[in-house]
């Protein structure tokens, strides 16, 4: 018989578990700028529902808007109906910081309304810094156009202008390099 004694570290390892919903995980591991986008992602499925078709998010992200009741009398006044629309469009100035966009717009230039000196402020104060303002629609003259570059847009859409310049610029003879 032999016996021998061999030395050896042993290391006690505890382990606490905990039940948690596997769409919170992204929460406890995720920074601020990550989990934003991962929010975009999540909202959008990554422009692909097709890959999880049988996914409980797909119905969640791409089935019927929720509906709100929100009483009829509050619908027909316009201030309550101007304070909606500015929340909504506070909000969108976050959900397009989150992608990653370098501009937003004010408007395509081609509905009714166009750029509003009130928008392009409102666009500019709640866009993050990395996001340009981008003024469409409705700039009629020069002193339009120096009015929304004030306010923080910083490239515009307009064909009123361009035509307006080159009259401007064939009236005087030479090309104006102030513009």
């Amino acid at each position: 018989d032999y016996d021998v004694e061999v030395p050896y570290n042993y290391y006690i390892c505890t382990v606490t578990l905990s039940n948690e919903n596997l769409s919170h995980l992204p929460v406890y591991i995720m920074g601020e700028e990550q989990l934003s986008r991962y929010a975009l992602y999540m909202a959008t499925l990554g422009n692909r529902p097709d890959l999880f078709p049988g996914s409980d998010y797909v119905g969640k992200y791409t089935g019927d808007p929720v509906e709100h009741e929100v009483p009829e009398e509050y619908l027909t006044d316009e201030t309550f109906f101007a304070l909606l629309t500015e929340a909504e469009k506070i909000r969108l100035c976050g959900i397009v910081g989150a992608s990653g966009a370098d501009f937003i717009k004010t408007s395509t230039g081609f509905s009714k309304g166009g750029a509003t000196r009130e928008d392009v402020e409102l666009l500019r104060r709640y866009s993050p810094e990395h996001v340009k303002v981008k003024a469409a629609g409705g700039i009629a003259s020069l002193a339009d156009a120096e009015d929304f570059i004030a306010l923080g847009a910083e490239r515009l859409g307009t064909s009123r202008i361009v035509k307006l310049a080159m009259q401007l610029e064939s009236e005087s003879g030479a090309p104006d390099e102030s513009y």
